[in-house]
């Protein structure tokens, strides 16, 4: 009687532990993203947009108005990047 390998009365799923362990793994790439954007809205968020801001405060011209940019910058990037994790 030929067994197929892959395919037994103790398998996970019908295609077998390598489709289940990718399953698996997405889940894991989902959360690990998820921790890195915690992280960055967190330094983002309660450090580099202040800091920012305060030094913006104290420019005139073109230094004021590229540092202006820079927390809008952040703030882009990071709502780009929670908007990807939950696509994905």
């Amino acid at each position: 009687m030929y067994r197929n390998p892959i395919i037994t009365k103790h398998s996970i799923s019908p295609l077998g532990h390598k489709a289940w362990r990718m399953n698996n793994m997405k889940g894991v790439s989902l959360v690990s993203g998820m921790i890195g954007v915690m992280i960055a809205v967190i330094i983002g968020g309660a450090v580099v947009i202040p800091i920012v801001t305060n030094v913006t405060a104290g420019l005139t011209g073109t230094e004021a108005t590229v540092l202006g940019y820079t927390s809008l910058l952040i703030a882009v990037v990071i709502i780009v990047a929670v908007v990807s994790l939950i696509r994905a």
